[in-house]
């Protein structure tokens, strides 16, 4: 009498790989995941309440009688009181700009949060064992942080513009907030936005070469503090602005681009100029993106290569 043979299956087959969950249900446990994290939650009130503080200053600081003026000179306005208006054709551009600024370096923090807690909570590992796709896992860690970053800023950015649209009926004036002026808002904040996707992604990438969210916080003071410090010292010859972060940052956040004074020239009488160098936004969002290349390579080449125990 023979024995039935039975078909071998992938779970009685302990070289075979488990089965990879569904990729939005990996999304969504990441992105839950980073959002319940008490520091992200602790950074996002603080966040949040220092837009407040900031708009309750401006509201006191302002104030509507002071329209009353005459105007001394072209562009200029002489104001009968002792406080300005707010304007908001003048204000809530700046105002979008200044609250994605900050939540660029709260999402490089983040960032680098977030890919160090997973290494020194050993969760990694046990990661891999539901998802062993490598590159995927971290992929979709990455864009989790991201989510919630941007999530948090669409938050903030309503909250600013908010408040300082009730700061401009109250204590200020509309006049001159036409097409121009909202297309403004809207331009800044979308720059602003990119800038704080590429600040998620540097410090993410950093945190996981270093494995470690006190050493990535330590790698961006180094290098904003000494490094690009002692490069436009000694090699201010070869205009190294042209290649760093912070000038390319204000190139980008700059719709018309920044301009530098170059390297020192020595005119036919003798005298010593500086030639002016202009670095455009897209001078200065590529230069950004190279940077998230350079650490962000980098950074999947370690994660799918070397041990994660």
């Amino acid at each position: 009498m023979t024995t039935p043979q039975t078909t071998p299956t992938a779970a009685a087959n302990p070289a075979a790989p488990r089965a990879a969950g569904p990729l939005l249900a990996l999304l969504g446990s990441e992105i839950g995941r980073v959002s319940h994290r008490l520091l992200f939650r602790i950074l996002a009130l603080l966040f949040l309440g220092g837009i407040v503080v900031v708009s309750v200053i401006a509201f006191f600081a302002h104030a509507k009688s002071s329209l009353a003026g005459v105007q001394v000179s072209p562009g200029a306005i002489a104001y009968a009181g002792s406080k300005p208006p707010y304007v908001a054709a003048d204000l809530l551009a700046p105002v979008a700009l200044s609250v994605l600024v900050g939540l660029s370096l709260l999402g490089f923090v983040m960032g680098a949060s977030a890919g160090g807690a997973d290494w020194s909570s050993r969760s990694m590992a046990l990661q891999l064992l539901w998802e062993p796709r490598r590159f995927r896992l971290l992929l979709m860690k990455w864009l989790a942080v991201v989510i919630d970053v941007v999530l948090l800023g669409v938050v903030s950015l309503a909250l600013a513009l908010v408040l300082g649209t009730v700061t401009a009926s109250l204590r200020g004036t509309w006049q001159g907030m036409d097409s121009g002026a909202w297309h403004d808002v809207l331009s800044w904040s979308l720059r602003g936005f990119v800038l704080t996707i590429i600040a998620v992604t540097l410090g993410y990438a950093i945190s996981v070469l270093v494995r470690n969210t006190g050493a990535s916080l330590g790698v961006a003071f180094v290098y904003f503090a000494i490094v690009e410090s002692i490069t436009e010292v000694v090699l201010n010859k070869y205009e190294p602005f042209r290649f760093l972060l912070g000038p390319n940052i204000g190139a980008w956040l700059s719709p018309g681009g920044v301009d530098f004074p170059g390297r020192e020239q020595t005119a036919a009488d003798g005298s010593m100029y500086s030639n002016v160098v202009h670095l455009s936004s897209i001078h200065g969002l590529t230069v950004l993106l190279l940077y998230a290349l350079l650490v962000g390579l980098p950074a999947i080449w370690s994660f799918t290569r070397r041990d994660v125990a």
